[in-house]
This record gives structure tokens, sequence and C-alpha cells, in this order.
């Protein structure tokens, strides 16, 4: 059986106005590394659609090894009750390391009378075997999976995380704005994963999210190049001004090849070529 690892879009989009209108969706991604009963497969940011569309496409989120939260918006955290509690009736799984969960602390915690309550319920923390509740600079490592949490620009805690299996670099800055010193976390990526949703020229509030001209500045900033930029996360204002022409800009401005996510694209890892799956499952 031939090795793939792969990450597939459960939705390109992201934003209070994807999540309600659904003209990209809003799913997150699934990573996927090995085949058979070697796989190692998780969910990032798995956000209104998620389970639903891994159903549909064969993914089979009972079997997931756990998730990995950047910060605790509805985008971003909104299945991740539904699929620990998927994994969790796995009863097959005997595995003292599955399911994991990675998290930006607040993600996991119950905050002030007047908060949120915790994106992840208490009971379902309770499922997880193992537990990482994480701020900027901290690791942690799952079986043969080592993730960095970086510092991100957001308005609310937020974090960026640079995932590493085998020989596979991914990183992935989340939500928010540039800041000088954060390319450094993103050195020799094979894969980066831009939450880009707004244009090239968008007077966009700083340290809310990136805008295409903070995309160019981080990956200008990045000595050893990205071998592909993806850009996702993407909002209204991002997909009316001409996707194709927005990663042309980043590609002219950058040197890097770049592509735009589509939903229930699969990026093939290995060979950074991709492909767009068709559901299996109706509902």
């Amino acid at each position: 059986m031939t090795i793939m690892n792969r990450i597939i879009f459960l939705g390109s989009g992201g934003g209070g106005l994807m999540v309600a209108s659904q003209e990209r969706k809003t799913g997150g991604l699934y990573f996927e590394f090995g085949t058979g009963a070697d796989v190692f497969n998780f969910c990032l940011d798995p956000g209104p659609g998620a389970l639903v569309h891994a159903v549909s496409l064969g993914l089979r989120p009972d079997k997931l090894k756990g998730l990995i939260l950047s910060h605790n918006h509805i985008d971003h955290v909104n299945d991740a009750n539904a699929i620990i509690d998927s994994i969790s009736g796995n009863k097959e799984s005997k595995d003292k390391n599955f399911p994991f969960l990675v998290a930006e602390q607040h993600c996991l915690e119950m905050e002030k009378k007047d908060g949120d309550y915790p994106a992840v319920k208490k009971y379902f923390q309770s499922l997880i075997k193992k537990l990482f509740a994480m701020n900027a600079g901290d690791s942690a490592k799952v079986g043969s999976l080592e993730i960095l949490a970086t510092k991100a620009l957001h308005y609310t805690h937020n974090l960026g995380y640079l995932i590493k299996y085998g020989n596979l670099t991914i990183g992935y800055p989340a939500d928010g704005s540039y800041y000088a010193g954060q390319e450094k976390h993103f050195e020799g990526c094979d894969a980066l994963i831009l939450n880009v949703p707004w244009p090239k020229g968008h007077d966009a509030p700083k340290n809310i999210h990136m805008t295409l001209d903070d995309a160019i500045a981080l990956v200008k900033a990045i000595q050893k190049k990205p071998k592909l930029v993806v850009l996702s996360h993407i909002g209204p204002a991002m997909l009316r001004a001409n996707l194709f022409k927005q990663e042309k800009i980043l590609a002219d401005a950058t040197k890097c090849r770049v592509i735009s996510a589509s939903d229930f694209m699969e990026l093939d890892l290995d060979a950074l070529q991709t492909k767009v799956l068709k559901p299996v499952a109706k509902f």
C-alpha cells in the first residue's frame, strides 16, 4: 500500500461571515501521515462542519488520533467536542496516547464569571489521554508528531503552530497580523498554510487577521523559504478580490510557489500536488 502524507481542507473559509453563508466551508484541516495500521491522523481547528465533512469524505473521525486547537473562536473549535466524543466511542483503541489534545490553554479553562465557558467542555477533556495546555514557546510530542506553539497577534489568546512529522514540516501561523520575528518560527517549511481573509491593500485593523500585505511581509522575511505557500481561511473580501490575482501578487513578491485552498482539497505533502476530493457519503 502506498504511503501518503496529506492534508485535506475540510473548509477553506473562515470568519463569521463565512460561517453564516458557507460560501466556503469552515471545517478546518485534516492531517494524515502514513497508512494502514500505522496511520497518524488528527484535525486542526475543526470549525463548523468538520465532523460532517470528514464523514462525507470517508475519513472516519472515530479513528482520529486527536486534535490541535489554536484559539477559542467558533470557526476554529465548534466541532471539537463532537469529534472527541466520536473518538472516545471507538472502543477498539487501547493506546494510552490517544486521543490527544493540543490546545491554547484558554480553550481549556473556565474564565471569569462573565467570560466564555471552555471551548472543550470539562467532560470531553476527561476523555483525552494526552492533554497539552499550550502557551507560546511550549512544545508537545505525541509519538512521532512534534508541535511547537508560536506567538500570534490576534484579538484573543491565540497560537500558531509548527508541526513536524518525520522529515515533513508544516507551518500554521493561525489567525493574526504579521509581527517582526514571526518568520523565525517558520523557516524551511514544506508547506506554510496562511490564514488570509483580507486581500492586498485592505485597511484591516492590526492584530486581528492577516492581510495579503502581512503574508508578503512574513514570507519575504523567511530566510529558508517554504516549498509551498497555501492561502486559506478565505473571507468574502478575499474571495471577491480574485484569488488567482492574490496568489500571483504573493508569488511575485516572494518568489515562492503559492496556491489558494479550495473546499475538500487534498494536498499531497510529499509531491506537493493537489486534487479536490468528492464526497463518498450523502446526508
